[in-house]
């Protein structure tokens, strides 16, 4: 019949919403767990760590820069980082060149031993969800995966 979705497409987008949200649902048990790791190893949320980690990484950053890279506006990562300032953590300095509104941050000392601590009981986490009663969770979503993936192999 014309105008109706053949039977490929209709299972196809059933399967693909049945996948994502099985993916969306393990990916947000994933990033609470690591968001309680991260405030109990360092006191700070997932998201403070991670900005940390990628100013870590450049060493000094824009504020514009940083936003690309954490996939944010630079409203919300001029507050971010205002936070992580008014923590210690980050210094903002002002670029003289231009017109003067750019901003750059590096992290302080505060910052480099927090990420130390951070990253050093990563590899335990890591264990510990694997060993977790939430490890049917991770094997449920590895098995979706699976079928997901024979299932779209055979329309």
């Amino acid at each position: 019949m014309e105008g109706l979705p053949d039977k490929r497409e209709e299972t196809l987008g059933l399967v693909d919403l049945d996948g994502a949200m099985s993916v969306l649902t393990c990916a947000h048990r994933l990033r609470t767990m690591l968001n309680d790791y991260a405030r109990q190893s360092v006191g700070l949320t997932i998201e403070r760590v991670s900005a940390l980690c990628v100013i870590d990484l450049a060493k000094s950053l824009t504020i514009g820069q940083l936003a690309a890279n954490l996939s944010r506006t630079e409203n919300a990562t001029t507050t971010l980082t205002a936070r992580l300032a008014s923590q210690g953590l980050v210094q903002r300095q002002r670029v003289l060149e231009g017109d003067g509104r750019e901003v750059r941050v590096t992290l302080t000392g505060s910052a480099q031993i927090a990420l130390v601590q951070f990253r050093s009981g990563l590899s335990a986490f890591y264990k510990s969800i694997i060993s977790s009663p939430d490890t049917d969770v991770l094997l449920e979503l590895i098995e979706t995966a699976r079928g997901f993936r024979e299932e779209i192999a055979n329309l």
